[in-house]
């Protein structure tokens, strides 16, 4: 699928396509009551807008149709559908009653009008606009996700418009910040603190995964926050001002060079860094063919009794997305290679590849060691990194202006036409990287 066109449709009153899954009485509506009939129900004969159970019995009926097209539900997805038309691999993404068909263009056009002779569904031609994701496809170039327009509406929600920018969206020191004290909470609890860092978790999850960390720290103190969380909230939106037009840039004909799919994941791990409970923050990075598919920013559940465990911890949880991630290309059956997981602790990697009983390790859970077979029985590969060059070390502690810059345009999220790093820089990383 190298020149693949991307189609979106958009299914009308989709609920109503589907049939109750149960026996279910309602009273006649208003303006269409039967006269002489007025104390008859009605029995309800399709899944109406208003239903607990209309989502699922929709999903059920669009599935049907799509494996009676031939289509197959992928495993590791349950959202996403495929099918191969003489050999050409076609894909169709769900989200409710919006699609997407990706493929050559004569398959896409023919399983819509399948589609379109089945339902009442509308055409809105090449995906630009999506759950809130401005995408700009350029089939011989780029994919980019944006959320500029979702940026301006949290600035003028919260009246931030004429705030200025900043170059960063936490400084180094943001670690230290604690709870709010009763006084202080009560004091400041009309402030819409909640209301800001939920607004912005969106824009990890979307287009911004270079605010994980910062939206991290602030999820921390959704029950116990004051002015000075508060102030570091805004800040994070002022970061936002001054870079709204920025966005996740997947780069085409990079990820076209290698006619197979070359995953990689880059983990990291800051060893007991946030806090009094003294736990680590594990972060982690997965790409394929040098194109960032998932980025998390998390504390870990244990308490690590050294720098060695804390790494451990956060590659064995990282090999796990690589792992879904093979996985699922292994569904669609498409050719890959083994999987590179880089990680900048020696002590880690050398228990990552070889078994045994030490002193200091004993303690380690058995979950936490997932990842020696994965080593041992998939073939994934552990190489070291340069601690500087980890990409990860952005998703577990603030950093520094430039740090974070180099690792953000790591991560592919750039302004459009911006040198931070052209798609042969990015190249250059990841194989410098490989070596």
């Amino acid at each position: 699928m190298t020149r693949a066109v991307v189609k979106q449709y958009d299914f009308v009153t989709a609920f109503l396509n589907a049939p109750t899954d149960r026996e279910i009485f309602m009273e006649q509506p208003q303006g269409h009551v039967k006269r002489g009939y007025e104390d008859w129900v009605c029995l309800l004969k399709r899944s109406i807008y208003g239903l607990r159970q209309s989502p699922r019995n929709w999903n059920s009926t669009l599935h049907l149709a799509l494996v009676e097209f031939g289509f197959q539900r992928c495993i590791k997805d349950e959202a996403l559908y495929w099918i191969r038309v003489e050999s050409r691999l076609v894909l169709l993404p769900i989200y409710v009653d919006d699609i997407l068909i990706i493929g050559c263009e004569e398959d896409v056009d023919f399983i819509a009008a399948k589609l379109m002779a089945r339902f009442n569904m509308k055409e809105l031609g090449t995906v630009n606009y999506l759950l809130g994701l401005q995408i700009e496809y350029k089939p011989e170039r780029h994919v980019i996700f944006r959320q500029t327009k979702y940026v301006q509406d949290i600035m003028q929600k919260f009246h931030m418009d004429a705030a200025y920018p900043v170059s960063i969206p936490m400084t180094t020191d943001a670690v230290k910040l604690i709870p709010a004290t009763e006084d202080e909470q009560k004091r400041d609890e009309r402030l819409p603190y909640r209301s800001l860092v939920g607004c912005m978790q969106y824009l990890v999850i979307g287009s911004r995964p270079e605010l994980a960390t910062a939206i991290r720290i602030l999820s921390k103190f959704l029950n116990k926050y004051s002015a000075v969380h508060w102030r570091a909230a805004k800040r994070v939106l002022r970061y936002l001002i001054g870079s709204q037009d920025m966005g996740l840039h997947y780069d085409l004909v990079e990820a076209r060079k290698s006619e197979k799919l070359h995953v990689e994941v880059y983990t990291d791990a800051n060893f007991a860094s946030e806090g009094g409970d003294m736990k680590s923050v594990s972060g982690f990075t997965v790409y394929c063919n040098g194109q960032l598919i998932s980025a998390k920013s998390w504390k870990q559940d244990i308490i690590a009794e050294s720098t060695c465990e804390a790494e451990l911890i956060a590659a064995n949880t990282g090999a796990h997305d690589a792992v879904w991630l093979e996985q699922l290309v292994d569904e669609l059956q498409l050719p890959r290679v083994a999987t590179e997981l880089y990680c900048d602790s020696s002590s880690a990697r050398e228990l990552m590849k070889h078994a045994g009983k030490h002193r200091r390790t004993k303690q380690l859970r058995i979950k936490d060691l997932k990842i020696r077979e994965y080593v041992a029985e998939n073939g994934m590969v552990v190489k070291p990194v340069a601690s500087k060059e980890n990409v990860a070390d952005m998703l577990t502690k603030p950093l520094p202006v430039e740090t974070f810059r180099r690792h953000r345009a790591q991560l592919g999220v750039r302004a459009s036409g911006s040198a931070a790093m052209s798609g042969a820089d990015e190249s250059s990383w990841h194989e410098k990287n490989a070596e």
